[in-house]
């Protein structure tokens, strides 16, 4: 399992297409071969409201929390965050060229005795592959 949760400011989500960063990032995580294409999630949300630093209304932000199951190391779970980061700022670089945007990523582990799912795409995706668990 890997959600990645793409908070966004409403300046910069005028100015771009959620969907292609979401797919981007989806394919970055993808390519880190760690987690389960059939548990990858990737979704973007505008707040209601936000204030940002000095208030300038120029200023916009992406703040990325990706929401990892329990089970790898430090070191794969670093790899996979550089990872998607470079994919983001490759598809942020207008953004990162100016003095008014912030861009941050986080990963958090999921307890694994304190998660609960149902989850149908799994079993069809590994029925359609052929593949074990």
């Amino acid at each position: 399992m890997a959600h990645l949760i793409v908070e966004c400011s409403d300046l910069v989500a005028q100015s771009l297409s959620l969907t292609e960063l979401c797919d981007q990032l989806a394919a970055a995580m993808v390519e880190c071969a760690i987690f389960p294409v059939a548990g990858i999630r990737v979704r973007a949300y505008q707040p209601v409201a936000c204030a940002i630093a000095d208030l300038d209304p120029h200023n916009g932000f992406i703040a990325m929390t990706m929401v990892v199951g329990h089970g790898r190391t430090k070191a794969e779970l670093a790899a996979a965050g550089d990872t998607v980061f470079a994919r983001a700022k490759a598809s942020l670089g207008a953004w990162l060229a100016d003095g008014y945007f912030a861009l941050s990523l986080e990963i958090r582990e999921i307890d694994p005795d304190l998660t609960w799912k149902a989850n149908t795409i799994r079993p069809r995706l590994l029925a359609q592959t052929g593949k074990k668990d």
